[in-house]
């Protein structure tokens, strides 16, 4: 059978996916080794929920994170909010090496060094040239600002990987209309939504490019009906692997989805995700006022771009990938990319307005990088291609090579400086990552000094990572006055409450040592801690 140009296959192509395979193996380990402990709250979960498993408590979590899923109770149902593809791809790990947080990093040190294979094969895709195809996927290695998350325990690299298969596989769908390959990408679709919930845009995204031709209208014509029994089968093939894990659902909690989820639409704020009590819905969204609302979409709108220019591209790259994107812009996977963007971008910006800013379109982000890396390579070559023609002077194939190893220069040194600074300098008024949670360390001691019972739940902000160093049960900080926290503590017979430096606003009084107001104090300072920094201060839940 004859092959189309972008699926030829040329002599140096596997030992180039070798190569590149070995290199991302090296770095992925080297940026794994230093991190010792999952180091953020989603990280910390994944992990805990994996350990659980492998111990034999199920699919149970022993905190509870935010009061809004139902039913609030110790142990709690696991994953009802976010998804458990990140601890399942843990679990023959743990089980077979040992609970460990080294152990939980080895899948995702394989998986993520994968992603620049797919790099090399889109650029391949895009134009069939050795040279822009490699510095694709060695800038897919080194991306700064996602160094440190493609080795941890969260859902980047799961998510990442489904997708980005998914989009391959949908242009094979959309271009060869081949039922197979519709119910392939639907299956990916499917596997992705078990790491993240926005994965269905990616149906979306099929649906538009399979229903939506480049072409004539005609052509629209020709194609609907096997467009449109394509998508009936992918999304068949999504529901089916999604089935397993909505059968579950209902049994844990009565419903396939918790629908408390869909709340997050209606934050005023991003800490009202720790709001208890509260309601947070249509009504009380719209008292917050247009004004407002207009504010926070034009606010998270251009914070949402400035992650998709600097942080997925580090800026100077952004151009070239849009100059490129928009000279092929009729072709199947250009528009595959293009409206997966740019759906991720409405949807985490006028949708999920606050989630979105404060690190959900980094996470589904994730998956463009080598799509986006790819056509940057090729705009590279374009724009020195386009100079070339008013410089004689210039050599096309020697300018390729000193701008590509000037860009891959930059993307090495942002990428030493971003990790370094993360894990051992701490950034953003942090500490670094191995260290940021010691107080939890610390505490835990001196409860076990004091004989507080193991089984009682201790408040704190980041209860998976409590779990984790402790093994306490915990329950999260709401965002709320001292009277309501003490109210929360009495529910859920937590004894103590923790307070950090990141604590809800409505404790800065408390923090700070103001008075209690007229009346009993509910919370009583026990205990301070100002080493290691910052300071950490125990209270003790009155009844």
């Amino acid at each position: 059978m004859r092959t189309s140009p972008d699926e030829t296959i040329t002599p140096r192509f596997w030992p180039d996916m070798a190569a590149l395979l070995a290199l991302a193996l090296v770095v992925r380990a080297a940026t794994a080794l230093p991190l010792r402990v999952p180091g953020y709250m989603d990280a910390y979960y994944y992990y805990v929920g994996a350990e659980r498993i492998v111990a034999g408590y199920g699919l149970t979590e022993p905190y509870i994170w935010n009061y809004w899923l139902e039913p609030l109770r110790l142990p709690a149902p696991a994953f009802q909010y976010w998804l458990p593809l990140t601890s399942f791809i843990m679990v023959p790990f743990l089980a077979l090496l040992g609970p460990s947080f080294r152990a939980a990093q080895v899948p995702f040190v394989l998986l993520s060094a994968l992603l620049p294979l797919i790099a090399y094969r889109v650029s391949f895709i895009l134009a069939p040239a050795r040279r822009r195809a490699i510095l694709a996927g060695l800038l897919t290695i080194f991306t700064p600002f996602y160094m440190k998350y493609w080795v941890s325990t969260d859902n980047f690299t799961p998510f990442a990987l489904c997708a980005g298969l998914a989009l391959l596989t949908m242009r094979r769908a959309v271009e060869r209309q081949d039922l197979r390959w519709y119910a392939a990408a639907g299956a990916l679709v499917g596997l992705g939504h078990l790491a993240r919930a926005d994965a269905p845009l990616l149906l979306a995204v099929l649906a538009l490019a399979g229903l939506w031709p480049a072409g004539a209208a005609e052509s629209l014509r020709r194609r609907w009906k096997p467009s449109l029994a394509g998508l009936a089968l992918a999304v068949a093939a999504y529901g089916l692997v999604l089935l397993p894990w909505l059968m579950h659902n209902i049994s844990a909690m009565g419903a396939p989805f918790n629908p408390v989820g869909a709340h997050t639409i209606f934050l005023r704020d991003y800490d009202d995700l720790y709001s208890y009590g509260r309601p947070i819905d249509l009504a009380s969204y719209l008292a917050w006022g247009w004004p407002a609302i207009l504010r926070s979409k034009l606010d998270a709108a251009g914070a949402n771009l400035i992650t998709v220019t600097v942080v997925f591209l580090l800026l100077f790259m952004a151009p070239l990938a849009a100059w490129e994107m928009w000279a092929r812009r009729r072709e199947t996977l250009t528009r595959l990319v293009g409206w997966y963007l740019l759906l991720l971008y409405l949807t985490m910006t006028l949708i999920f307005t606050f989630p979105g800013p404060r690190g959900s379109l980094l996470h589904s982000g994730g998956a463009l990088l080598p799509f986006l890396l790819a056509y940057a390579a090729g705009g590279l070559e374009r724009a020195i291609a386009w100079a070339a023609r008013r410089r004689a002077t210039w050599d096309v194939t020697r300018a390729c090579r000193v701008f590509g190893a000037g860009s891959l220069l930059i993307a090495v040194i942002a990428s030493a400086f971003v990790y370094a600074r993360a894990v051992w300098a701490g950034g953003d008024s942090q500490q670094a990552w191995n260290t940021h949670d010691d107080g939890y360390r610390i505490v835990d001691a001196w409860l076990d000094a004091q004989g507080a019972p193991a089984d009682a739940p201790i408040m704190v902000v980041n209860p998976p990572a409590f779990y984790y160093f402790a093994r306490r049960p915990a329950i999260a900080i709401p965002n709320e006055p001292p009277e309501t926290i003490a109210a929360v503590c009495a529910r859920f017979g937590a004894g103590y409450l923790l307070l950090e430096a990141n604590r809800p606003r409505p404790l800065d009084a408390l923090f700070a040592g103001a008075a209690p107001p007229a009346g009993r104090p509910t919370l009583e300072l026990v205990k301070a801690w100002h080493a290691p920094e910052p300071e950490v201060k125990l209270y003790r839940c009155l009844p």
